[in-house]
């Protein structure tokens, strides 16, 4: 997980270990100990829920009745197996029941502060990226659509797609992160409507339901609400999905996960 998440990172991309480590270390290798101890499933506390397809008996998972703390979007990479051989017993509950359930039976975790960051990250990221040995590189141009040099930054992995804050470029209206150039070190910037893109592709999809072409939902980050897509290309591994109404800051490197109602039909990674 901290290999892919350091590679991503490097390759100017944004990573999202949560789902990786989902997919190769909950529900893989921990299902593969837990097996070998003569277990049948393994509970988590994903708010999430699963169920049997119709006509053919594929699983697939639904979002959580919690729709404020759904986690449906960071499990869309599992097998068929995995998800067989899981239970989601929060899926039905909201996150106030599971709070209040864990205070009437004695937890002292019941009242504890949410965590929404990395966890295996204490504090910055460039950080941690030395600590494991990576040799960062240094500063760099941040230059417009046209190539017209604007600024200097302090290395481009401190940058995502869509970010406004660190820029230090003055001008009237704020510009944007819209492309980072690894190889060049550059960071290229634009303004607001160069955020918005319509199309994009995926790689490395894993499909639960069996896909067609037709109009779904898309969420292109964990907390980023559903936008209305097209399925317009598949194949088994990749996609191109349509955004009729447009969507801001199409991040390559993040999961893309698609949604027939609440069910997942299937997610991959955000090529371009």
């Amino acid at each position: 997980v901290i290999d892919y998440f350091v590679g991503t990172y490097l390759g100017g991309r944004t990573p999202n270990p949560c789902v990786v480590c989902n997919s190769r270390i909950k529900f893989d290798l921990l299902m593969q100990k837990a097996a070998s101890l003569g277990a049948e499933v393994v509970a988590t506390g994903h708010y999430a829920r699963k169920l049997r397809l119709p006509g053919g008996g594929r699983w697939a998972i639904r979002q959580g009745v919690d729709l404020s703390k759904d986690q449906s979007y960071v499990l869309a990479g599992l097998t068929q197996d995995q998800i067989k051989n899981a239970l989601f017993p929060l899926g039905e509950r909201t996150k106030t029941e599971v709070r209040e359930m864990a205070k009437e039976w004695g937890f002292e975790v019941h009242d504890k502060p949410e965590s929404q960051e990395i966890c295996f990250i204490e504090g910055r990221y460039d950080d941690f990226l030395k600590s494991v040995g990576v040799d960062l590189p240094g500063e760099g141009e941040i230059v417009d659509l046209s190539g017209r040099v604007l600024g200097r930054h302090p290395g481009f992995y401190r940058f995502t797609i869509g970010q406004r804050k660190g820029l230090d470029i003055s001008d009237r209206t704020p510009y944007y992160v819209v492309s980072i150039d690894p190889a060049a070190n550059r960071i290229v910037v634009g303004k607001r409507a160069h955020l918005t893109r319509y199309a994009l592709r995926l790689a490395g999809m894993n499909w639960m339901a069996r896909p067609a072409v037709g109009n779904y939902e898309v969420k292109i980050r964990s907390r980023h609400g559903k936008t209305p897509a097209r399925l317009a290309e598949f194949d088994d591994s990749t996609a191109r999905v349509e955004l009729p109404l447009g969507a801001d800051a199409v991040t390559p490197g993040q999961a893309a996960v698609l949604y027939d109602g609440d069910t997942v039909l299937g997610g991959g990674w955000i090529e371009s």
